[in-house]
């Protein structure tokens, strides 16, 4: 029980800085650009250093990949993970990096534009007494796969990825609007046993009619058009249309997969999951590494026809 009550709060912690790319609101995401074709010309040196923006101090800070990536996995995963689960953790967030480098983006440690990164240092406040178990982990594992990247046709992928989902991740498409052939809809079932699956969130009508610019003087019609994963495309209050993408920043909801009643004055979600929900789910990823699979089944599980290649191979 001890360590279940643990886990969530390593889960939590890691979704401050999450998405993970856990609860994203980035531009790049949401806008998958053109794949570019940056695999083949990347070599070991070249994959050595990153310089990515401090949204603390809003400076510009060059990292060897390596301390990059530890940085990364440290703000976006529970260290508390199988190491399975955390390595494809790795590979994906350096996959996510070299294809925004490419595309001439600067990243950020901002988790609401890229993926989130912290500091040794910020680690060590993270995990108190348990930062030197943890860092150790995360190095080890980080080394073992570092050259790895994962490809689509040959080509660099984005990799996006999320907390958890109802048991079954969104297509880009349905999300997003743009169509990638490795970010469609797959399985992931062990997300229904996490225990923070489910929250809610209670909206008071004064609230929603600031969001809304409508005014209530009865109960409001309600409908919700959702994709086949559970997402809300739209929800409708009064003929009035609002993306799912909208009422979850307005609220703060955990993703945009939720259902919704009115009751004494109040609108009441009920949320499914922990973010965008394309891609890879993390707790779903832990959950396949904790029943056998490797880093290698869990990427391409949740990334369709991908390989996973190595840098300098090519």
């Amino acid at each position: 029980m001890r360590f279940t009550v643990f886990l969530s709060l390593c889960l939590a912690l890691s979704m401050i800085f999450t998405p993970l790319i856990s609860i994203k609101t980035d531009s790049e995401n949401k806008n998958p650009q053109k794949t570019v074709s940056v695999f083949k010309n990347i070599s070991k040196k070249d994959n050595s250093k990153i310089t990515i923006l401090r949204s603390r101090t809003n400076k510009k800070e060059t990292l060897t990949m390596r301390d990059y990536l530890t940085g990364v996995v440290s703000a976006e995963i529970s260290p508390l993970y199988n190491d399975e689960a955390i390595k494809a953790q790795i590979i994906a967030a350096h996959t996510y990096a070299l294809y925004q480098i490419n595309a001439g983006v600067t990243l950020t440690d901002d988790y609401r534009k890229h993926q989130g990164y912290i500091s040794a240092d910020e680690a060590k406040e993270k995990w108190g007494d348990n930062y030197e178990i943890y860092s150790k982990k995360i190095t080890s594992l980080t080394d073992e796969v570092i050259n790895k990247v994962i490809t689509y046709d040959g080509e660099i992928i984005l990799p996006a990825y999320f907390a958890m989902c109802s048991g079954k991740t969104e297509s880009c498409e349905d999300v997003w609007g743009g169509e990638k052939p490795y970010l469609v809809s797959v399985a992931s079932p062990g997300d229904k046993l996490a225990a923070d699956l489910i929250s809610e969130v209670q909206v008071s009508e004064e609230e929603f009619e600031k969001f809304s610019g409508l005014k209530f003087e009865q109960a409001p019609v309600i409908s919700l058009d959702c994709t086949p994963s559970g997402g809300v495309r739209t929800m409708t209050v009064l003929s009035k249309d609002f993306s799912g993408n909208d009422i979850q920043n307005a609220f703060n909801l955990k993703s945009n997969n939720f259902t919704v009643k009115y009751s004494d004055n109040t609108f009441i979600f009920t949320v499914t999951g922990n973010g965008h929900g394309v891609g890879m789910s993390q707790y779903g990823a832990d959950f396949m590494a904790r029943q056998g699979s490797d880093y290698e089944e869990i990427l391409k599980h949740y990334y369709t026809g991908v390989e996973i290649e190595e840098i300098g191979n090519k």
